[in-house]
């Protein structure tokens, strides 16, 4: 969307312990419309279209996808790395 309805509709949950981990829910906030259009499509239906290839032309712009993929093989290491170094104080 060019108005940048559909990045300011980005949203997170607080992070919550599970017992099992940490956990957090990112995505797109229901509700919000560009400023434009008859019709406006929902900038969390536009997110689900952009992220899977539902537009017309059939092209798919993941945007989500990626973001969860670097956080998983880069930052979690690195988080888990930072905490449980050798040397850290465990009680």
């Amino acid at each position: 969307m060019v108005s940048g309805t559909l990045r300011r509709s980005l949203t997170r949950t607080a992070a919550v312990w599970t017992g099992g981990g940490w956990e957090t829910k990112v995505g797109t906030a229901p509700g919000q419309v560009p400023p434009y259009g008859k019709s406006p499509t929902p900038s969390s239906r536009y997110g689900t279209y952009l992220e899977r290839g539902m537009l017309r032309n059939g092209a798919a712009y993941p945007f989500l996808l990626p973001a969860f993929r670097f956080g998983v093989t880069h930052v979690a290491p690195q988080l888990y790395q930072a905490v449980f170094r050798p040397g850290w104080p465990h009680l």
